[in-house]
């Protein structure tokens, strides 16, 4: 990990800096009231930062660089303080806008940069050996009657005429009765 202070005349720096590794930024402009006030918190930053072992950039960046950066990131910094994480090749990753506290940038380094880095490992889904009920599988769908190819259900719904529709056909299913058209 590195803790950088890019200049004025420094771009060229930044632009290597950001080129193989993540980073987390700070754009500032030292007349700005609001990053002379945040300049504390960002020493302490820096501080906490420093001897941890991470593939990750701690920058801040004065705003007379900004123009001669040509990663794509600069381009997106419209007032300042602007914070931000800079992905591998200068493009645009997460804006910090949370608090102005060091343990906040802190914690938001840790549970959104550095630990959304680490690979997945996804996990097949394992059935459970249950799927249905006992029940269901004697008289449902799933079983097999021995010999006929059908399931019960198809079983119990059958053609029959019934001497009170006319002779028309009448299918049955579960006690239900309903015309066939």
């Amino acid at each position: 990990m590195k803790v950088v202070s890019i200049g004025g005349k420094d771009s060229r720096k930044f632009d290597d800096l950001v080129a193989e590794e993540q980073s987390f930024v700070k754009f500032y402009h030292p007349s700005c009231g609001h990053c002379v006030a945040m300049a504390p918190e960002w020493k302490k930053l820096e501080h906490k930062m420093r001897n941890k072992d991470h593939n990750l950039n701690i920058i801040e960046v004065h705003a007379d660089a900004i123009p001669n950066i040509k990663s794509k990131c600069a381009s997106s910094v419209q007032g300042y303080p602007t914070i931000m994480e800079v992905k591998p090749g200068g493009l645009n990753g997460k804006e910090y806008n949370g608090s102005r506290d060091s343990n906040e940038m802190v914690k938001f380094i840790i549970e959104e940069l550095i630990n959304d880095n680490k690979p997945v490992i996804k996990r097949k889904k394992r059935h459970s050996r249950k799927k249905h009920s006992r029940k269901r599988h004697r008289r449902g769908k799933h079983s097999q009657r021995a010999g006929t190819g059908k399931t019960s259900g198809e079983e119990k719904s059958q053609d029959y005429k019934d001497s009170r529709s006319g002779g028309k056909k009448i299918r049955r299913r579960r006690g239900k009765r309903t015309r066939r058209r």
